[in-house]
């Protein structure tokens, strides 16, 4: 398997001495020893392969070792919101059910109300709940994330943006991100820091004014409700046809489509369609 994670992985092997960069777990038997991976990109086989040849995901089989991996991530990887774990919903063939990579039965479940979803075949362990959740694979060059299950985001730098920011995610085979509640606009702006910076003052949304024989209004570029709205005071200011998001407070700003500012870009997910996407945006 083949999966690029650009988040926060939690891996573990048994050895009878931890080898540099481990961190021994004395609560658990057979002398295991876990590694803590933040921020990293990495190719799954590629990191077996080349870095841990006896690593392994962690599996977890009670909910005094669910509890345990929360203790030590906070520990270790400071403030994160989830983990992911080393399961993954088995198809060979026909659909087998989810399973642990180490291949430990799967005799301990601690998924939160609802999960897991249809379609799912990862899970992450949400360290303010204890509780599982499932979401699916990210293509290379995205970012999975996690409080919107399933989605998967392109981060765009304002150097890859020419006068028309649009064009860079249709190039990606992308759309432009759309907003529809404070939530959504609250994790845009969080991750438009983590992923450009904190001095970024701008990210393109993919929301335009539209006129077609007439004017149209503020529309989403991927078709979804315009049932949301978040302006700054003043705007938006007449005659600008584009919107970017200030990430230091989360208001909209209305320009003339030719500011060089950062944009999101969402992988719409298999099979979706307009309608389905009008069903995401109410969720």
């Amino acid at each position: 398997m083949k999966q690029l994670f650009v988040y926060i992985l939690l891996l573990g092997f048994v050895s009878a001495d931890c080898p540099n960069g481990s961190v021994p777990i004395p609560e658990l038997p057979g002398e295991q020893c876990w590694v803590f991976v933040k921020d990293v990109a990495i190719e799954v086989d590629q990191w077996f392969t080349c870095m841990y040849q006896d690593a392994t995901f962690l599996s977890v089989h009670n909910t005094f070792e669910n509890n345990l991996i929360v203790e030590y991530a906070q520990q270790y990887l400071g403030n994160v919101s989830s983990i992911y774990l080393g399961m993954e919903y088995l198809h060979v063939g026909r659909d087998i059910g989810w399973g642990w990579y180490d291949g430990t039965p799967m005799d301990y479940f601690k998924w939160a109300l609802g999960e897991p979803k249809p379609s799912a075949e990862c899970g992450h362990l949400d360290l303010k709940s204890t509780n599982w959740i499932s979401d699916g694979y990210c293509p290379k060059g995205s970012v999975p994330i996690p409080e919107l299950t399933g989605e998967c985001w392109v981060f765009v730098k304002k150097s890859d943006v020419e006068v028309y920011q649009d064009l860079a995610c249709v190039l990606l085979g992308t759309e432009m991100i759309s907003i529809h509640n404070t939530i959504q606009n609250n994790i845009i702006a969080q991750y438009a820091q983590q992923q450009f910076g904190n001095n970024v003052t701008g990210v393109y949304l993919g929301l335009e004014w539209l006129h077609v024989g007439k004017d149209l209004g503020w529309c989403w570029e991927d078709g979804t409700p315009t049932d949301y709205l978040k302006w700054a005071a003043g705007e938006p200011k007449l005659s600008n046809e584009c919107v970017h998001l200030n990430p230091s407070n989360g208001n909209w700003f209305s320009d003339g489509c030719v500011d060089k500012y950062p944009t999101i870009c969402r992988v719409p997910q298999p099979g979706e369609s307009r309608r389905t996407r009008n069903l995401r945006a109410n969720r």
